[in-house]
């Protein structure tokens, strides 16, 4: 599946764009429909067809399957905590790592040169907007990351499974 904008560009995650969709069923049943619209591979093959659904939507990532939690009917990832935690002042960077195995979360923050971060704050943050109770955070000298935006998800999960328990 993608997404293509109206002047045939291809639109990057967030944006509005056409769907397109490739696979053998689409091959096998669709691209004949006179509604679908299709484009060809360079090869011509089946294989190749991308059928036009003439449906507009938006594809955006929400993050790792394992690090997605529906409470109360939101669904809550670790994403969305980490954005809400660098909301707050005092938060440069966070990183939460999911432990589907004992069943809490792990926020690794860092601060801003200068300043303290409430730790306290920080986890009411999580549980009034969200409801999740099962939160540890833990404050980290330099970022939780080894590749640029990649989480370090060994390092968080060691540094806050000595408070979970």
């Amino acid at each position: 599946m993608r997404f293509r904008r109206d002047d045939g560009t291809l639109a990057p995650t967030g944006e509005i764009g056409n769907i397109e969709v490739r696979s053998p069923v689409v091959a096998g049943g669709y691209y004949k429909r006179p509604t679908y619209r299709h484009r060809f591979g360079t090869d011509g093959s089946v294989a190749a067809i991308w059928a036009i659904s003439m449906r507009v939507a938006i594809c955006t990532v929400r993050g790792r399957a394992d690090e997605i939690a529906w409470i109360n009917g939101k669904m809550v990832s670790a994403l969305l905590l980490q954005d809400t935690l660098c909301q707050l002042s005092s938060v440069r960077y966070a990183a939460i790592v999911r432990d589907v195995n004992l069943d809490f979360w792990i926020a690794a923050v860092v601060p801003w040169p200068g300043l303290l971060i409430d730790l306290a704050q920080c986890r009411e943050t999580i549980i009034s907007l969200y409801g999740l109770t099962s939160v540890v955070v833990v404050r980290v000298d330099r970022g939780a990351a080894h590749a640029p935006g990649k989480v370090d998800r060994v390092a968080v999960s060691n540094s806050g499974r000595q408070f979970a328990s």
